[in-house]
């Protein structure tokens, strides 16, 4: 009977203990919130202009990069008012200058009416071979690097209020030869596997203009 009691006992306080567990770990999950950390850059309500996005070598990529950059700002930063200039050349020659300055930033904000003015750009490198041989096969593939740069400019006075840049390398062809197999080969499409190499580097190079989250604890 004594042992039985003891039993008992020792069920209850250990349903007492978990209760109190439960408990306290009810209290510590909320005293947690979720915190909006708001971005490094805020636009504001001004109109911002944009120059489109100078491209080594020249080629289509240019307007794409321009429209995601501006519809990753604008995914990050809803309502921001963009009017887009048009390109280097064209922006230099109705200002009268000669290359993008702190005072063809005055002249273009005063012709246009903006506040600031974004100027990017990005360079695709030579596709460059990389060969690795070991005892039962031949590794070969082909990469290019593509460096992004992007500059925000304000038009009273010409000084640069932020820049950011950001690179990255990225395969466009493999060929494997192994002993005993057929050779296995796979190539991207140039223009296609650019396009979404510029995507992620957009996503990285406007990420200071994306707020972040954080959970964080509740004072007592």
């Amino acid at each position: 009977m004594g042992n039985d009691r003891t039993f008992g006992s020792a069920l209850m306080a250990g349903a007492w203990l978990l209760a109190v567990l439960a408990l306290l770990a009810a209290g510590c999950a909320s005293r947690t919130v979720e915190v909006e950390i708001p971005p490094r850059v805020e636009l504001g309500s001004g109109t911002v202009g944009l120059i489109t996005f100078t491209g080594v070598p020249a080629d289509k990529l240019s307007q794409t990069t321009t429209q995601r950059f501006m519809a990753a700002i604008q995914a990050a930063q809803p309502g921001v008012r963009f009017l887009e200039l048009g390109t280097v050349d064209q922006v230099l020659r109705a200002a009268g200058r000669e290359r993008i300055d702190p005072e063809a930033i005055r002249i273009i904000g005063q012709r246009h009416k903006v506040d600031s003015v974004f100027t990017g750009g990005y360079e695709i490198s030579d596709a460059k071979p990389n060969v690795s041989i070991d005892r039962d096969a031949l590794r070969a593939s082909t990469r290019v690097q593509i460096a992004m740069t992007a500059r925000l400019w304000d038009t009273r006075d010409g000084a640069t209020v932020w820049s950011n840049a950001r690179s990255g390398d990225w395969p466009v062809a493999r060929l494997t030869l192994e002993a005993g197999q057929l050779p296995s080969v796979s190539v991207s499409d140039p223009e296609e596997k650019y396009g979404d190499f510029i995507r992620q580097l957009v996503r990285a190079i406007t990420d200071d203009f994306r707020p972040r989250y954080e959970r964080r604890r509740v004072a007592n």
